[in-house]
């Protein structure tokens, strides 16, 4: 209650931010600038970039120094590049690729939100050492083994920002070990209170209204059910993958002999570890499985 009420009189300053947000989308600003050690559970097509965004947006009116970084898959790089010039005023530092080091650098003395993949992040590490005010980590269940270096990596700049925020769709409540390495990532207090009161955490959701309790100060996760009244009744969410650079001779040669198929083709064939398309694709489905829906997928 405590918490709602600091949420309700935070006066957020969204100067230069060019997307109205939605109402439950601005709770999730405030929850994240009040509470600043967070995890942002939103499913799937609400707006977890917009509000990652908007954070970034206050922070930045606040402290014209600003410097937040986002930490993604390389696929989704470009995806938040183009969101951070469509939504705000805010300069946005792509790090990934030969000039790596030397816009890291640019950064740091300009501030603004450097982008960059989790393998970059290791390379850039000695170079971008810094308190900064925001580090958002997307797709955060790709860090829930703790023994792997984009782990360990990603902690330490969570662990020296001033607000911290990780993002993933997937729902966690059920899975309870990989819930809890999250939380250790932004409230290693809430860890321990965890392991504490329920021993094997695997088991904690039997248990669920004590569960959300201790958890309901860092992490805010709503579905479609619980906004449907603030949604248009078709939600349209663009997703950007970065083109496969293996894929691009086949491409050429197939849009210059004038076969559109098989240049769409050409971006769908591979596995998840090799096409960024299948990759999403992969994503979103299982992110709809969670949720018990159903997926139709054209192409």
């Amino acid at each position: 209650a405590e918490l709602a009420q600091q949420i309700n009189q935070f006066e957020i300053d969204l100067s230069g931010f060019k997307l109205p947000p939605r109402r439950y989308q601005l709770f999730g600003m405030k929850f994240v600038l009040v509470a600043k050690k967070v995890i942002l559970g939103d499913e799937m097509g609400l707006g977890k970039t917009i509000q990652a965004l908007g954070v970034a947006q206050h922070l930045k009116n606040t402290n014209p120094r600003f410097h937040g970084i986002v930490i993604a898959p390389l696929a989704v790089l470009d995806n938040w590049r183009k969101e951070t010039y469509k939504a705000t005023n805010i300069q946005p530092y792509v790090l990934h690729g030969k000039d790596k080091v030397v816009l890291a650098k640019k950064w740091l003395e300009k501030g603004g939100l450097a982008i960059t993949n989790f393998e970059s992040l290791e390379n850039l590490h000695e170079t971008i050492n810094y308190r900064f005010n925001l580090v958002i980590i997307d797709e955060a269940h790709l860090v829930k083994n703790h023994k792997t270096n984009r782990s360990t990596y990603s902690r330490h700049h969570l662990a020296y920002a001033e607000h911290s925020l990780l993002m993933t769709g997937t729902p966690l409540e059920n899975r309870g070990e990989e819930f809890v390495n999250l939380i250790d990532l932004v409230n290693s207090g809430v860890t321990s209170d965890l392991r504490s009161s329920f021993g094997d955490v695997n088991y904690a959701y039997r248990n669920a209204s004590k569960f959300r309790q201790m958890v309901g100060g860092i992490y805010l996760r709503r579905n479609r059910r619980n906004v449907l009244k603030e949604l248009p009744d078709l939600v349209v969410s663009d997703e950007f993958v970065a083109f496969p650079k293996a894929n691009s001779g086949d491409y050429d040669s197939c849009v210059g002999a004038g076969n559109l198929m098989g240049s769409c083709r050409t971006l769908s064939v591979g596995t998840i570890s090799t096409s960024p398309k299948m990759a999403q694709l992969a994503e979103i489905k299982e992110s709809c499985r969670t949720e018990g829906r159903r997926v139709s997928a054209f192409s």
